[in-house]
């Protein structure tokens, strides 16, 4: 069993792995969310792709502000946490660990390098 500071680590990914969704969708409004979407979905474990695109595309429509950033950040982290933390197909204890370790994983490697900005600015 995961203890509460492993989950709150697990929460803490998360909620920087949608930081920076919610950022590329401000970055470069041009971009379809799909392309955004999915470049993020070839990295992390699962995501509720549908789901994240709703959010986004609501979250493009409004004007984008302080709160609808936060909104829209925080519906992000669920989608995330949803994804790889209920038991869908009741993976084992070890397979839902696996993924929490691969979202912190990508979670730093987002932290430490801005090739990713770089790759979307390509694809533009």
């Amino acid at each position: 069993m995961e203890t509460y500071n492993e989950f709150e680590e697990f929460k803490d990914a998360c909620r920087l792995i949608a930081d920076r969704i919610v950022a590329d969708v401000k970055l470069y409004p041009n971009s379809s969310v799909r392309l955004i979407v999915n470049a993020y979905w070839e990295c992390l474990p699962r995501m509720k792709a549908l789901r994240a695109k709703r959010i986004l595309e609501l979250f493009k429509q409004s004007d984008m502000g302080i709160m609808a950033t936060f909104y829209a950040e925080l519906e992000i982290r669920d989608c995330i946490i949803d994804a790889n933390t209920r038991k869908y197909l009741n993976p084992s204890e070890e397979t839902a660990e696996k993924y929490q370790v691969k979202v912190k994983e990508f979670a730093l490697e987002l932290n430490d390098s801005a090739e990713f900005y770089k790759q979307m600015e390509e694809l533009e």
